[in-house]
């Protein structure tokens, strides 16, 4: 009996698998080529807000911060409008397509106008125009304003009057829109909460909301 040869065998094997490899490759890269660009918008904690095109198979988005600025967050959107809010309590609802799209390395344009020592915390997309906008404050607190208490502005507006902080409840430090049948994770600098968003009084725009999270600062809030 013949002693087989591997080494004349071996090429008949890989061939095929390299050839079936790059097919699978090929079709995947054709699958994703229409689901390749996305609108990004970006917001600054210095009222600057951009918008531009991601190329998903391009790597890492870039951009150029000034000073001691930071990003606060970047949203994917199509067309729905904006919820951007102050730590000093105002908040404003822009449409997204205000925002004109630039390069990456541009400065972007005025979302909000902020006054002196305030800046941006927080700002979420509408979704669903029957949610309402739960805000929560610094100290632990929150309420749940209607969206119909919030009118449509002009991009580079001053905004209203969300919250008012003091000393007790501390400064506006997040957003979401949410209904009865949506949940909520509050971090907290100590502890951490998760909430149904029926606990949260719907209030007006003028009410300073109840305790959510007692003897904690809120970092951060998400739906689950």
């Amino acid at each position: 009996m013949k002693k087989l040869n591997w080494k004349a065998i071996i090429p008949y094997i890989l061939i095929p698998l390299l050839f079936i490899g790059v097919m699978y490759v090929y079709m995947d890269s054709e699958a994703d080529k229409d689901f390749k660009y996305y609108e990004v918008i970006e917001f600054f904690d210095n009222e600057q807000i951009a918008e531009l095109d991601f190329n998903m198979n391009s790597g890492v988005l870039k951009f150029k911060l000034k000073g001691d600025d930071s990003l606060v967050n970047v949203l994917i959107l199509k067309d729905e409008d904006i919820v951007i809010s102050t730590f000093g309590g105002k908040i404003i609802r822009i449409k997204s397509t205000d925002v004109n799209i630039s390069s990456r390395v541009a400065q972007g344009l005025v979302g909000v106008r902020l006054e002196d020592g305030d800046y941006i915390t927080s700002l979420t997309a509408i979704r669903d125009e029957t949610d309402d906008i739960a805000i929560f404050t610094s100290k632990g607190f929150g309420k749940r304003v209607p969206l119909s208490d919030v009118s449509s502005q002009k991009r580079g507006g001053k905004g209203l009057v969300g919250y008012k902080p003091d000393d007790t409840r501390g400064g506006l430090i997040a957003l979401a829109m949410v209904n009865d049948n949506d949940s909520l994770l509050l971090v907290g600098e100590n502890n951490s909460i998760c909430i149904s968003a029926a606990q949260i009084p719907v209030t007006s725009r003028a009410a300073k909301g109840n305790i959510l999270i007692k003897g904690n600062s809120i970092v951060s809030v998400s739906k689950v």
